[in-house]
This record gives C-alpha cells, sequence and structure tokens, in this order.
C-alpha cells in the first residue's frame, strides 16, 4: 500500500468523509447477494450491541444481582437462614500465616447512587463505579433453564426467532452482521443469509503471560477480506469504480466546487480508507494495552470486607458455623501460598483477563471506526487468571469452596466493571455511548451448597443486567420469593430464587429491542413485555 503524506492524507481522511456513504455501499454490494433485502431503520440501525457471556453460570450475588433492594427486603433476606456461600465478604477477619484465626461471612450491600449493591461499586479507582451504575439496568428474577446449554437463551430465546445479537443487523446493513469472539456459533435469526463473523485467533488465553504477538492476528482477521476488496473494487478497471468516477466526474463539471473537489480526491479519499482498515489493527493493539492496564491497576485496589486486610487460609473458615471445615470451605484453591491476595498480585506480577481486554479493545475499535464494518458484538467475557501458580478460576463453581468463591470472583467482577467503565468513558469521548447497549449474560445463577463446598446450577435465580446510553437507567428491576428458600442440608437459605411470576428471556428480548428503539408492532416478542412495562414504570 502506498504511503501517504501528512499533507494528502488529510486531504484524503476529508475527501473519505464525503465519500463514506459510497464505500460502505462497495463493502456491502461485494458482502451481500443481491438477494439480501436489508430493512433500513434510522432509529434502530445506527445502535450498536455488545454482549458479554459468562460461560459456565458463575455466582453473580456478588457482583450485579443484588439479593435485596431495600430495608424491607433486607429484613426478609436477613430472617432466612444463613449460607455460607451466600456472601460478599468477610464482617471480620482474624486470619494469619500459621493457619490460625478466624473468618466470619457476610452478606452485606451498600448503597451506590440510591441502589443497594456489592461492595465493589465503592471503588473509585481506577475508575469511579458509582458512574457506571447510573448506567445500569439490574434485572433480577430472570428464569432460565438449569442446564449450560442455556446461555443460549440469554442471546437467543427462541431458535428461528430474531436473536438479540440479531437485532441491530435486521435494521442495519453493516456488512458483518454481527462478530462472535471466542463465541460458539447460533443464528442470528435476522432472515438474512449471512453468519456472523467467528473471531477466534487460537490465543491461549490461560495464564498470565499470554503472547500477545499474537493478538494482531485478531484485527486482521477482519479487515483482510475489506483489503483485498479495497485493491479489487479501488482500481481502475473495475467496472463498479469506473462507474463512479463517470458520476463524479460529471459532477465535477459543474460549477459546486465541493463536488469538484471530491472528484479531485478520489485517490486519496480510497488511499485514505485503506490506511484506515490497517489503522485498526494499531488501534486494536493500543486498545488493548489500555484495558490491560485497567484491569492491572484494578487488581491492586481493595474492595472492602473482601481484600482491605490479608486473608490466609485457616482451620476456621467461617465462625457462624460450629461445623465448618477446612476441606470443604477452601476446595479448589491452588497457588504457592497460604495467602489468597497473592494469587491475585505478588512481585509486581497482577492477574489479568486478557480475553475480555481483548474483546472490549476489538468492539471499541470497530464503533469507533469511520468504516463501519459491524455494529453487534458478543464476546466471551473471559476468566481471571492468577499469579503464584493460582490457576485460572473456574466459573462452573461445583466443587468451588465458599471462600475462593467469593474471594477471586470479586475480584474479578471489579476488574469487569472497571473494564466496562472505561468502555463506556471511551465511547463517550468519541460520541458513542448515547447509541450503545451492554448486556451481561450467563447461563444462570447458582445454588448455593450449605456445606459451603460449591455451588449447583440455580436456573430459578438467573439474571441479566443492561448498561446503557441511549435511555434512562440506574434502577433494579424484579422480584425474589424469600419463601422459596429452602430449610434443605443441602441447598439451605437464600441465593436468589425468583418469584411465581418470573422474566422470561423474551422478555429480556422485549425489553432490549424496545431501548434499542424497535417499534412495537415490530419486536420479535411483543407479548412478552411484562420486564419492558416493569422499565418504563420504573425510570
Amino acid at each position: 500500500m502506498k504511503k501517504l503524506s501528512r499533507r494528502n492524507l488529510l486531504k484524503g481522511s476529508l475527501a473519505s468523509i464525503a465519500l463514506s456513504s459510497a464505500i460502505d455501499s462497495f463493502l456491502r454490494s461485494y458482502f451481500f447477494s443481491s438477494g439480501d433485502a436489508i430493512a433500513s431503520s434510522s432509529s434502530v440501525g445506527d445502535k450498536f450491541y455488545v454482549g458479554l457471556q459468562f460461560h459456565g453460570g458463575p455466582a453473580r450475588w456478588c457482583f450485579d444481582y443484588p439479593l435485596y433492594k431495600d430495608e424491607t427486603e433486607m429484613n426478609d433476606f436477613n430472617a432466612q437462614p444463613s449460607n455460607p456461600m451466600v456472601i460478599t465478604g468477610w464482617s471480620s477477619n482474624s486470619t494469619n500465616n500459621d493457619m490460625g484465626g478466624s473468618l466470619t461471612g457476610e452478606y452485606s450491600l451498600h448503597t451506590v447512587n440510591s441502589i443497594m449493591l456489592p461492595p465493589l461499586w465503592l471503588n473509585t479507582q481506577p475508575t469511579k463505579l458509582s458512574d457506571l451504575v447510573s448506567s445500569c439496568i439490574f434485572i433480577r428474577g430472570l428464569k432460565n433453564l438449569s442446564i449450560h446449554p442455556a446461555w443460549v437463551d440469554i442471546f437467543a430465546p427462541r431458535l428461528g426467532s430474531r436473536s438479540v445479537p440479531g437485532i441491530i443487523p435486521s435494521f442495519s446493513d453493516a456488512s458483518i452482521p454481527c462478530v462472535f469472539f471466542d463465541i460458539d456459533r447460533f443464528d442470528l435469526g435476522t432472515g438474512q443469509s449471512k453468519d456472523p463473523l467467528i473471531v477466534s485467533n487460537q490465543v491461549n488465553w490461560n495464564g498470565v503471560s499470554n503472547d500477545l504477538s499474537a493478538l494482531e492476528g485478531i484485527p486482521k482477521t477482519l479487515i483482510e477480506p475489506y483489503q483485498k476488496v479495497s485493491q479489487e473494487i479501488f482500481s481502475e478497471t473495475d467496472p463498479k469504480m469506473v462507474n463512479v468516477r463517470k458520476i463524479l466526474k460529471r459532477i465535477s463539471t459543474g460549477n459546486n466546487i465541493n463536488n469538484r473537489s471530491k472528484y479531485m480526491y478520489t485517490n486519496f479519499s480510497l488511499e485514505a480508507m485503506e490506511a484506515g482498515l490497517e489503522q485498526i489493527i494499531n488501534n486494536f493493539t493500543t486498545a488493548f494495552n489500555s484495558y490491560a492496564s485497567v484491569f492491572e491497576s484494578a487488581m491492586l485496589e481493595p474492595v472492602i470486607s473482601v481484600d482491605d486486610t490479608d486473608i490466609y487460609r485457616t482451620n476456621n473458615p467461617d465462625s457462624r458455623f460450629s461445623n465448618a471445615n477446612y476441606e470443604n470451605y477452601f476446595d479448589s484453591i491452588t497457588g504457592d501460598t497460604n495467602k489468597l491476595n497473592d494469587c491475585i498480585s505478588i512481585n509486581g506480577s497482577h492477574a489479568k483477563s486478557n480475553q475480555l481486554c481483548a474483546g472490549l479493545a476489538l468492539s471499541e475499535v470497530l464503533i469507533q471506526s469511520p468504516v463501519t464494518l459491524s455494529r453487534s458484538f458478543l464476546l466471551n467475557a473471559g476468566s481471571l487468571n492468577m499469579v503464584n501458580n493460582g490457576g485460572t478460576l473456574g466459573f462452573d463453581g461445583h466443587s468451588l469452596g465458599a471462600v475462593p468463591n467469593c474471594f477471586y470472583k470479586t475480584k474479578y467482577f471489579q476488574g469487569v466493571a472497571h473494564l466496562l467503565n472505561t468502555f463506556k468513558t471511551n465511547l463517550s469521548n468519541s460520541g458513542h455511548w448515547s447509541k450503545t447497549l451492554v448486556h451481561l449474560g450467563g447461563e444462570f445463577n447458582r445454588s448455593a451448597r450449605f456445606d459451603g463446598a460449591g455451588s449447583d446450577h440455580g436456573g430459578e435465580g438467573s439474571c441479566s443486567t443492561l448498561i446503557t446510553g441511549i435511555k434512562n437507567a440506574g434502577v433494579v428491576l424484579g422480584d425474589v420469593d424469600y419463601a422459596k428458600a429452602t430449610e434443605n442440608e443441602t441447598y439451605k437459605g437464600f441465593w436468589g430464587q425468583n418469584s411465581s411470576t418470573p422474566y422470561t428471556t423474551e422478555m429480556l428480548s422485549n425489553l432490549i429491542e424496545h431501548i434499542l428503539g424497535v417499534p412495537n408492532d415490530e419486536r420479535t416478542f411483543k407479548d412478552d413485555d411484562d420486564l419492558t412495562k416493569d422499565y418504563i414504570s420504573n425510570t
């Protein structure tokens, strides 16, 4: 590709703005067949959707599933039997490096922007998380199947119907309907012939020493087809380009200096187009490094009652229960120390979540790109890769003990929250946040074991969170049923069981379509509007 001088690049960039619609038309004509009749809607088609899939169904009560939302519910919750797994931290910690001392678990929420949330939301560094709360719609009482394949239902409630990532592609003409980043394929349900583009760069995300040189291949997967097309359609001999040049030439024969300028700098604009595609790689690398730095800084920021003091393995893992068992409560912990904090940060090394950092970086760069390749993204939310031989946090926590479940998942979700707040800030600065919706989903919540030894699939305690600048937010929706708190010895207590009239994944889809601007009569599940009505009445 020919290197542009600063002056010519500037001229080309200005001309490229004028020709952007024509360039997008070229790309669409090459990537869609003539039979693809795509609807057009300025209210929906100019939006952006970013979904995050938390694979394995992690317990969310320490992150975005507040088990009570006001004082009345708090009293009802506290009247239920305590479950050692269902905690947000420790009310007291006297542990030491000799396996002595004890922990006393607690489930305690704090008021952040008038919403009661787990303690990680009190963080003000590296970002101020209360700013993110004002853009969040926390949805409780969602019911889903208690099987791992049900993660698809959160994003595609009914096979063959329009999926959530397929909403915007049904109303827009971006050349890539949806980018799936390390996500298994499913039908978007748009009625179009094009499938989502699967981006999986074969990067080994486990561990903290990823081969970052391989990251460059992620955006290359996207832009290489376009670079190839640009070499074909921007040639002097391509029939389509010849016709466009003829049209521009006829326009330029008039007295309109702007039109004449468009024709004069066509070559510069095309070169700028190619340079812009190549710049996506450079922008992606910069964005990834920025997100990775934010996550690292978050790991150094303590969460009140979780890691604001050092926590060691102890023979007395929960002083509330006389039969607390060390093996159960600390089950699945690895690492070279008795100190849990050392698996998050030690000797200048810090836990990472590079997979999520890469997904958000890719989404940000493509949303901000002057050439719109896609408006819909579904990302793997990654995991927590720990230092000091701590391993990778598993979200399918059947045997993850109560202490590491609370400690490590809180640190992971703390990092997720700061990454999302950074994503929001970056898109706000570029003017895109007012058109963006982020959707956090997973297959289910967890039903907690009473012996502190792990949790099981909890479909009737599912949840979802929407984060957006499109419409009003800063609200908790949905009811839970404390009467469903069980007295049995396996899953004793309350862990988020929904009410007798739970929200469904179809209702979630309806709300998302409402926020994105889909008219009532065009919504996929138009009669499943209970959640949407609750949202409207509460905002």
